[in-house]
């Protein structure tokens, strides 16, 4: 929270990360390797997959009557209700949209034509697909929404996991131009403040 504070107030912050990856003299963004292709690719696929593991083998316990890997009605609720909230309905549907915040690649600053917004400020050119907040970091550091269906000994390495999951898609994110880095903290704190506050409402946590 307090790095998100400092974005906020002090927004050439997110100037200085993002020029980090950028190299002024080609006006080009670090290559996409084949690691920031999967994770773009492979890693968003794979974590609503798990999910819908988790839901078609909660659906066979209710038929079939058997219950496997803590799989009930409230945990499947929880997955389906914090993923359509959070990286669904909040991040994608609302705050890409309403916000317009440019991508770091397409302002001035970095060899586009749009001028840069600072982080919350809705006054941004972009409409779709904007970069406020890390559509990508929000479904990877919903992740975190597993840990909740473990026994509490076990629910910090799987919360940590996903939290570093988080922080290495958003930065292969900002290193391509894609997103700066309070796209990335806002994604975090949204959705995994969803995920505990969601996970406390339901008796999870």
């Amino acid at each position: 929270m307090g790095l998100a504070i400092i974005l906020c107030i002090f927004p050439s912050t997110d100037i200085w990360f993002s020029s980090l990856f950028f190299d002024s003299e080609t006006q080009e963004w670090v290559k996409r390797s084949n690691i920031m292709q999967f994770l773009r690719s492979g890693i968003p696929p794979l974590v609503i997959g798990t999910m819908i593991f988790y839901l078609l083998l909660w659906g066979a316990g209710h038929f079939l009557n058997f219950v496997m890997w803590n799989a009930n009605s409230r945990n499947a609720g929880f997955l389906l209700v914090s993923l359509t909230v959070g990286p669904g309905l909040l991040v994608e549907s609302i705050l890409k949209t309403q916000l317009g915040r440019p991508r770091p690649r397409d302002t001035s600053l970095f060899g586009g034509q749009e001028s840069f917004v600072s982080a919350l400020w809705p006054v941004g050119s972009c409409e779709r697909n904007c970069s406020f907040v890390s559509g990508h970091a929000a479904l990877a550091f919903w992740a975190t929404a597993f840990a909740f269906l473990l026994p509490p000994p076990y629910r910090l390495p799987v919360i940590l996991a996903g939290l570093i999951l988080g922080l290495i898609m958003g930065l292969a994110r900002i290193a391509e131009g894609a997103h700066f880095l309070s796209d990335v903290v806002f994604a975090g704190i949204i959705v995994v403040g969803l995920n505990v506050w969601l996970a406390r409402r339901m008796r999870l946590a």
